[in-house]
């Protein structure tokens, strides 16, 4: 997968050679993959012409207007002389010496193989097809998704919605299957088709946002049932003796507090916002500690006591937020209550709450 913070602007699958990436520059790079099986042996540079396409990429290279980067990647091992190529490419020093041979290769001129060479990035530290999945969800969808819920395990739904994208665009596939039909009756003509095709092969950046926000807003519902006695979040309010109607809103409010949540954080985090709520955390824990401590002075249970001093705190700080919007209390309370079901906030001295009823009783 590609970092969020690349600047990596669209993606166009099978055109060209395996996929062409757009940057946010304006800048494109060509990509070619190819996949070898373990016991085939190292790549030699012969090999790289006769089963790995790199006289292919150039060609590609050159239509594609000599982009200012090629990529050929391989799961495969490279013998010495093709790794000397990678790493003369990479350094952009020691070129010269490859030119002689790769452009009677190429068939091409000195200053095209040059330029193609200064262009060519190789990579060969590439897992194999079955390790994608498991590798991509661990090293990017799980730590995202962490960001807006800690407790959240829907890493491998986020990484199925954008392979689904990609997949679907590398098969050109639309929601208007009946433009083939109006062509062959002469409505559209072979240039329109051509253009719609490559429109459908686009995953864009907006695409990928789109889906990382559907699967952030599934990962902001995931809130326990609200059902009385099961939920971490009940069992701590029922243990401090709060009252029953306060229970019911305190759900509703964790729910508006997970909706401003997300509203308010970027689909993909860039540190300061996410700073800014790990700050907002940290003050409300800091509150509600001192509530629980004013409170226990009433003696046992406090719970009834202990709310009615956050929710004064609470409306106190709202007031004096500068830095969330459409912030008030009830949406800060949503808060309190989330950290609650966290472990975060007690209402009452310590037990298990994941135990069942009759045990943390």
């Amino acid at each position: 997968m590609i970092k969020p913070e690349s600047g990596l602007a669209w993606i166009l699958c099978e055109w060209h050679t395996d996929y062409v990436l757009g940057w946010q520059d304006g800048a494109k790079s060509i990509v070619s993959i190819k996949s070898r099986e373990p016991d085939s042996g190292f790549w030699t540079i012969a090999r790289l012409f006769s089963d790995g396409g790199l006289g292919t990429l150039f060609e590609r290279w050159i239509e594609c207007g000599r982009p200012r980067e090629s990529r050929w990647l391989t799961n495969g091992g490279l013998d010495q002389d093709c790794r000397s190529l990678r790493d003369a490419c990479s350094s952009n020093k020691g070129i010269e010496t490859h030119i002689t041979d790769l452009k009677d290769r190429f068939k091409a001129s000195e200053s095209d193989t040059r330029a193609f060479l200064n262009s060519l990035r190789i990579y060969n530290k590439f897992p194999d097809v079955e390790h994608f999945r498991a590798l991509d969800v661990e090293n990017y969808c799980r730590p995202l998704l962490k960001s807006h819920n800690p407790t959240s395990d829907m890493g491998r739904v986020l990484y199925d919605a954008i392979y689904n994208l990609v997949a679907e665009a590398a098969a050109a596939l639309g929601e208007d299957r009946s433009e083939w039909l109006l062509a062959s009756q002469g409505s559209l003509d072979e240039f329109t088709l051509l253009q719609r095709d490559i429109q459908r092969r686009f995953v864009t950046r907006q695409d990928v946002l789109d889906a990382f926000r559907a699967i952030v807003t599934q990962v902001s519902a995931e809130l326990p049932a609200a059902v009385p006695g099961t939920t971490r979040l009940t069992k701590k309010l029922v243990k401090g003796n709060v009252v029953p109607t306060a229970i019911a809103a305190a759900r509703r409010a964790r729910r508006e507090w997970a909706q401003y949540e997300y509203a308010n954080t970027p689909p993909i985090p860039n540190g300061d916002p996410a700073a800014d709520f790990g700050r907002l955390r940290a003050i409300v824990t800091s509150e509600a500690s001192e509530s629980q401590r004013i409170a226990r002075q009433s003696g046992e249970p406090y719970g009834d006591a202990m709310l009615s001093e956050i929710q004064r705190r609470i409306g106190a700080l709202t007031r004096d937020m500068k830095d969330f919007s459409g912030l008030d209390s009830r949406v800060l309370m949503g808060l309190v209550y989330d950290l609650t079901a966290r472990c975060e906030i007690w209402w009452s001295d310590w037990f298990d709450p994941d135990l069942p009823d009759r045990e943390s009783a």
